[in-house]
């Protein structure tokens, strides 16, 4: 039996030895030296939100004009965004966050909570920077008065 399992081992481990993987660098056109990050700071207040309902899909988006998002850096550089809170604390987009809530006492004066999740999203088109808020438990026609809070973010370009 311990013969079996030290050739087995053995037999794994030479797996290892013999295959291994590899990578290729393959630059397109020329070699970059150096990057130079390109950093807009974005804050979507909250008359800025539009509301969207098409198919009955409820969500909020803004529209950021941003000339940085040429068709070259689309198909060749590299990008990225940010939640910012703070200037400590930033999200990475996607950002997904599951919130609890207080929805009430039930008839024994329990309390209730309630649990939602919380999306912010982003859409790049060449000029702009479409950014969605999704709540999953979002209701316009029973809370219509609702519009989401004014948010920070960090647009990174690499190009």
């Amino acid at each position: 039996m311990r013969t079996r399992f030290l050739l087995f081992a053995l037999s794994v481990l030479s797996l290892f030895a013999v295959s291994s993987c590899t990578k290729e660098y393959v630059y397109e056109n020329t070699y970059v030296e150096e990057l130079h990050p390109t950093v807009v700071k974005i804050t979507v207040e909250q008359n800025n939100w539009n509301y969207s309902s098409i198919d009955n899909n409820n969500y909020f988006y803004a529209t950021v004009q941003m000339p940085e998002l040429t068709k070259e850096v689309l198909e060749k550089g590299l990008f990225k965004v940010y939640r910012v809170f703070d200037e400590n604390k930033q999200m990475e987009m996607p950002y997904v966050r599951l919130n609890e809530y207080f929805a009430g006492t039930d008839d024994f004066g329990n309390d209730i909570w309630g649990f939602y999740t919380e999306t912010v999203d982003t859409e790049f088109e060449v000029g702009k920077l479409t950014i969605y808020y999704t709540a999953s438990d979002f209701d316009y026609e029973i809370d219509d008065q609702f519009v989401p809070v004014p948010m920070k973010f960090r647009f990174v370009m690499y190009k």
